[in-house]
């Protein structure tokens, strides 16, 4: 099932997007509402992993950029869709990780457009990776992997919480995972989710970390970002 959190201190706006969500005939769909961010706050033990959030960046308390930081806390695989009567809050969500901005005049031809894409990528974030850690199989979101490093006859998988150990090759490692995982180098798989910034010969993550790109894998590799980017992966 697929849960939908809306967030706007205006019930007429919450209304129309319930409205507009339940005419697309989605398939199991749930839909939770909230006017005060305060209530969700309070609730959100009840809301679910990989829940998609519909924020009004304006708010009667605190702004809805404020409110996607603390989803993004304590909510695993949030999707937030910011939405705003005002185009110049534009600016601001850059300060938070977010997915779409929709601009509140625009909402019926942009809201089945940013939900189509939020279900793809939340059906991404859900793939796992099973790998066998010292004789233990550990199962690992490959949404949250940053990057995979093979130093000798180990293969290091670093995500946001942990490094995991394995023996199998990157050659190996990289037909089991989603098409925004990159080989960038023979020693280095970047996560593409991940990258802040790009560069000629290397990958910086968001977490400021440099993957390097060998001239080996510089075309392939910077060809695929850019498809990433363009949404053709």
């Amino acid at each position: 099932m697929m849960n939908i959190v809306i967030l706007d201190d205006q019930e007429a706006q919450i209304h129309k997007m319930e409205k507009l969500i339940l005419s697309l005939e989605m398939e199991d769909t749930h839909i939770q509402k909230y006017q005060n961010e305060d209530v969700l706050f309070s609730n959100i033990k009840n809301i679910s992993e990989y829940s998609i959030f519909l924020i009004d960046i304006v708010l009667n308390q605190k702004s809805g950029i404020e409110v996607a930081q603390t989803i993004n806390e304590y909510i695993r695989g949030a999707i937030v869709i910011f939405i705003s009567n005002y185009l110049d809050k534009v600016v601001d969500i850059y300060e938070v990780s977010h997915y779409y901005f929709i601009y509140k005049p625009e909402l019926e031809k942009r809201l089945p457009i940013a939900l189509n894409k939020a279900v793809k990528s939340l059906d991404q974030m859900k793939e796992t990776l099973p790998v066998i850690c010292k004789g233990k199989m550990i199962i690992l979101h490959t949404e949250e992997i940053l990057y995979l490093e093979r130093q000798k006859h180990t293969t290091f998988i670093i995500d946001q919480t942990q490094e995991v150990s394995c023996s199998d090759k990157l050659d190996e490692m990289i037909v089991k995972l989603p098409s925004y995982f990159i080989r960038c180098h023979r020693s280095f798989i970047v996560n593409a989710k991940k990258v802040r910034e790009v560069k000629r010969n290397e990958f910086i993550l968001e977490n400021n970390v440099h993957i390097p790109i060998s001239r080996t894998y510089q075309k392939i590799a910077l060809d695929k970002f850019k498809k990433y980017l363009m949404g053709n992966l």
